[in-house]
């Protein structure tokens, strides 16, 4: 019986490959493979790694806000000279830095700053640039990115303003880009999203930022004059585009070139290679932090799961928490294990996720002895 491991990362516990390892190294089979699995979010540098060979990691630095020197590693895949860019290890929950600020005030100016940087790409060679977006703690709809190539803003006497949300409900007038990025660019969504509106990313996943209501009513104001400006003045509608991801990241991208999206379950099922695995195994182990909505379904762990299903096969969805009314839904070939049973509450689980991997490798052992 052929077992594939392929869980998503568990949000600030472990990426994708640590959680298979705990679980290879105590499940009872000789016969598992392992998968690396990310939908552009956290774990993404790590799925390229674990999938691609001639690889070169490299810590780029940069001045932060503070003017103290910051790094963060960036991929260079040697064959084809492509740049992978992971948004999660820039903008995301390790930036302690950023995280310190309002969510008004922070920027993506920090892969602007990676994109623009010609020296770097005659360097490598680099032939066309991935970023994989998701895990971000920004919500400024990339402007961060676009003002390193050009962009400005105005306010009503002419002054010009700083690209952060604070003060997008400002702005009397945007000049764009000099200059727009001149590589292929591709970006990897881990959902598609409105920009805006209840559905949208800033209402949707801005809490989950450690923000204030006020600021993300700002910030959603803020952006709807600037979705305003660019319609009425420079004939550009983006008002009905799914470009949300990662606090409108995408949106920013889509700016300064003309960008190819590659949804999760396309990178997943096909760049990773997921799918002649999954077509090829008996069982799937499958998970991440928490399985609690029906956009889990257009991430890393529901994307295998649906995908397994539709194979009829035999799956484990491994879970920090999981919503009790999607798993009513799953059906009988899915096993649903939740770490947080294991213990008092979501932070001891957290905390003691490899303890909780352990445990459910036990119950994993009995189910697979069950079918075998």
């Amino acid at each position: 019986m052929r077992i594939l491991l392929a869980p998503n990362s568990f949000k600030n516990c472990a990426t994708s490959i640590e959680v298979s390892d705990i679980l290879k190294s105590e499940i009872n089979s000789t016969n598992i493979q392992l998968a690396s699995v990310s939908d552009g979010g956290d774990g993404f540098l790590n799925s390229i790694i674990f999938k691609l060979n001639q690889m070169s990691l490299i810590d780029y630095e940069i001045i932060n806000y503070k003017f103290e020197l910051n790094s963060f590693p960036i991929l260079i895949e040697k064959k084809h000279n492509f740049l992978f860019i992971e948004s999660a290890k820039i903008i995301g929950f390790s930036n302690s830095e950023l995280m310190r600020l309002p969510i008004t005030e922070r920027s993506t100016n920090s892969i602007g700053d990676v994109l623009k940087n010609s020296e770097l790409m005659r360097s490598y060679n680099v032939k066309k640039v991935v970023i994989g977006i998701g895990g971000t703690i920004t919500n400024d709809f990339g402007f961060g990115i676009c003002s390193q190539f050009g962009l400005k803003l105005f306010d009503k006497e002419n002054r010009e303003l700083a690209p952060i949300p604070l003060n997008f409900h400002k702005i009397e007038k945007i000049t764009l880009l000099q200059k727009e990025f001149e590589l292929d660019l591709q970006i990897v969504l881990d959902v598609q999203i409105p920009l805006f509106g209840k559905d949208g990313t800033t209402q949707k996943f801005g809490a989950q930022k450690n923000s204030k209501k006020s600021e993300l009513i700002l910030i959603e104001e803020g952006l709807i004059n600037v979705l305003r400006i660019l319609k009425n003045v420079h004939n550009l509608d983006f008002f009905s585009s799914k470009i949300g991801a990662g606090g409108g990241l995408a949106f920013g991208l889509s700016l300064i070139s003309k960008v190819k999206i590659i949804p999760a379950q396309e990178f997943i099922l096909r760049n990773l290679d997921l799918e002649n695995e999954i077509q090829n195994s008996d069982i799937i182990i499958t998970g991440e932090g928490s399985f609690d909505s029906k956009n889990s379904f257009q991430k890393g762990a529901g994307i295998i799961l649906e995908a397994a299903l539709k194979r009829n096969k035999r799956v484990i969805l491994v879970c920090g928490k999981i919503d009790s009314n999607l798993i009513s839904s799953l059906g009988n070939n899915v096993t649903c294990i939740e770490l947080i049973k294991y213990f008092s509450d979501e932070s001891e689980s957290m905390k003691n996720f490899k303890i909780g991997l352990v445990k459910a490798a036990k119950e994993i052992n009995s189910l697979i002895y069950n079918l075998t």
